[in-house]
């Protein structure tokens, strides 16, 4: 919507493209922030499993089998402990905790799952991605552009950092773990996320549209010494 809403302005307005870009870019960060903050207040996309006292429980989580090495760990960590017996985890008080546990069936196996504290991850996003970003983006918009349109590769470089940074911290899609399998975490290619695979990528076609750019600008610079020979061997 944003980028049809774009090109009927410029169309109609008259306006070049790379102006724009240094108009609009500077403040995509800050939508990202309180986008993020909302994300956080619903509970959503969250952060994988651990220990970290930062770790805060989401109760739409998804609850993970205990029998699980990498859950177990985190489990451990925290203090709780399993009872192998009845498949349950209790305190270091020796009390059973209910309320974060519940059952799923593996390969026709009922098995005990637990909901354990996570990364907000979406507080990470809103801080790297939209913050941290923002600033970066205006300061260097604001007191360095070599050319028009520098923002948007500026970004678009800085956005893509950001989020490989978060994504070791954040769940990636769940499409593609598999939790039957044990594996908890959608890893695409190693241990990279997709999402951070496509921030590669973003960051290659960011460099691109970068010198595209710059080149542009180049253009625009020997456009009037061009006119002005033309007009000279007119005159002449």
């Amino acid at each position: 919507g944003i980028f049809l809403a774009s090109l009927i302005y410029i169309k109609v307005k008259k306006v070049n493209f790379r102006e724009l870009c240094d108009v609009i870019f500077p403040s995509i960060p800050l939508g990202y922030t309180f986008g993020r903050l909302g994300n956080f207040i619903n509970g959503e996309l969250y952060g994988r499993i651990t220990s970290s006292p930062i770790g805060m429980f989401f109760p739409d989580a998804q609850k993970l089998p205990i029998k699980f090495p990498e859950v177990s760990k985190v489990i451990n960590d925290i203090g709780w402990k399993i009872n192998e017996l009845n498949q349950t985890v209790v305190d270091g008080a020796g009390n059973i905790i209910n309320n974060v546990l519940g059952k799923m069936t593996i390969s026709g196996e009922e098995v005990t799952t637990i909901n354990l504290p996570r990364h907000p991850s979406q507080l990470y996003e809103a801080f790297f991605e939209g913050i941290v970003l923002f600033f970066i983006v205006w300061f260097l918009g604001r007191k360095y552009k070599p050319f028009k349109g520098f923002t948007a590769s500026v970004y678009l470089v800085g956005y893509a950092l950001a989020r490989i940074f978060v994504e070791f911290f954040r769940q990636p899609d769940s499409q593609f773990a598999n939790i039957e399998q044990g594996k908890l975490t959608g890893f695409i290619v190693s241990f990279f996320s997709m999402g951070q695979i496509l921030s590669f990528l973003m960051i290659l076609f960011a460099i691109g549209l970068g010198f595209y750019f710059y080149k542009l600008s180049l253009d625009d610079k020997l456009k009037p010494k061009i006119e002005t020979k033309t007009k000279n061997k007119k005159n002449k």
